[in-house]
């Protein structure tokens, strides 16, 4: 349907010779509706992209056309039906703008993916924010540190560099291992504990435009200090789906990582817990079966295999089990930081066990069930009786999940923070 804002004025006025006293679009729009449209004339739409040029260039024929809207209208009369094209096809930004228009795009934001050859935790969240943009109806390109698109549905030639900078909202970088190395407005997602940055990393965390929070005060704090550019919104390690609902019909903790203890053939974090929660059957352990040629999990009967690397199976297997174990690194406690596992835990649905991480304390309270996170005896203990008690207090246990829910959909549902994230973007660059 046409209207004002995709009215062809001023092919209107060339196609009727009788209109040429008209010098605006407003006039000419007028025109039609009080006068034109009585006298069945022909109006067109605007054709975004349409290169005149590049249109009777390509076909020789044309040669003898020397305007715009000689060029259109021999477009919309014989061309379209002859399936013409009237931009270069390898001209990105006439592809990307093409691209954007024909899948009814708000945005576009580029993901760094810092590590294209490894699967690890920043894949399954570059996973999540592609599924989360599908949602909102915002393009996700992820491109690697030297920009180029990696995107299956794009020529992975193409270079972030050469695509208009009015094309992307934002270029977002997960982790400091991916600088600035594009000329667009680039925002660096505050992931990482204080106590993993170095010089360096500083160094390239001064060169980003912007920052994102993950509700950390102690990174939000650092961050100030170090710059007065700003953090211009929140976004953590969360998803947008699946979201599940619990059942009540298995009471097992769902454990996923590597056993670097076996890798480095030394005590490490909660090793002594997860053998003790092995041996009494009372854990689901997934991750890789091999890792730099050892099978890490020998020994454990819990060990379940792997889990489908796409950002979704996890939320299903995590329901499965029926608690989900949120464990933390101290350097993570002592940032206030919470990786994936929480959210994940969120959205199956089920009850958490959660170390004594300030973040999770503060934003779910007494809505989930805490373990010392220290002593593993003490720790192995207090699962116990939190496994007794959610198998014996369904009632109790129902409000704890639907608090959390309720919580996790208000305040950190991925969908609802990149949306609230592209309108801080638009205001700080506009």
């Amino acid at each position: 349907m046409i209207d004002f804002n995709n009215f062809e004025w001023k092919l209107y006025i060339y196609i009727y010779k009788d209109l040429h006293f008209i010098k605006t679009k407003e006039e000419a729009w007028n025109h039609y509706l009080y006068n034109g449209k009585n006298e069945n004339r022909i109006i067109y739409s605007i054709e975004k992209d349409f290169d005149w040029q590049f249109y009777v260039n390509k076909y020789s024929d044309l040669i003898h056309i020397k305007t715009y809207e000689e060029a259109l209208m021999h477009w919309h009369t014989y061309g379209k039906n002859e399936y013409r094209s009237f931009y270069n096809e390898n001209n990105i930004n006439h592809y990307i703008a093409k691209y954007l228009n024909d899948n009814n795009y708000n945005g576009c934001l580029a993901f760094y993916d810092t590590w294209p050859e490894i699967n690890n935790a920043e894949k399954e969240c570059l996973m999540r924010f592609e599924n989360a943009c599908k949602e909102i109806n915002i393009l996700c390109l992820i491109i690697n540190n030297d920009g180029i698109v990696l995107n299956n549905n794009f020529n992975n030639k193409i270079n972030i560099n050469n695509i208009d900078k009015k094309y992307i909202n934002a270029v977002i970088s997960l982790h400091w291992g991916s600088p600035k190395n594009t000329i667009h407005y680039t925002i660096c997602f505050l992931w990482n504990p204080i106590e993993f940055y170095d010089k360096d990393s500083i160094n390239i965390l001064l060169n980003y435009d912007a920052y994102v929070s993950c509700y950390s005060p102690i990174l939000d704090k650092f961050v100030n200090l170090l710059t007065d550019k700003k953090i211009i919104g929140y976004v953590n390690h969360s998803l947008s789906s699946p979201i599940l609902n619990y059942d009540f019909t298995s009471f097992k903790c769902f454990y996923i990582g590597i056993n670097w203890e076996l890798c480095s053939n030394k005590p490490t974090r909660y090793s002594k817990l997860l053998k003790l929660l092995d041996s009494n059957n009372l854990i689901n352990i997934y991750g890789p079966k091999k890792f730099l040629g050892i099978n890490i999990w020998e020994g454990y009967k819990s060990y379940s295999g792997e889990i489908n690397f796409d950002g979704i199976s996890i939320i299903h297997e995590i329901n499965k089990s029926g608690i989900c174990l949120v464990l933390s690194s101290e350097s993570h406690k002592n940032s206030h930081i919470c990786s994936n596992r929480l959210f994940e835990g969120l959205a199956a649905g089920v009850p958490l066990i959660c170390d004594n991480n300030p973040f999770i304390k503060k934003y779910f309270s007494d809505n989930v069930f805490y373990i010392d996170g220290v002593d593993e005896e003490l720790s192995y203990n207090q699962i116990i009786n939190h496994i007794d008690f959610i198998k014996n207090n369904r009632n109790i246990v129902t409000n704890k999940i639907l608090e959390c829910r309720k919580i996790f959909l208000d305040k950190f549902l991925l969908t609802k923070q990149l949306n609230e994230l592209i309108n801080n973007i638009s205001k700080e660059k506009y």
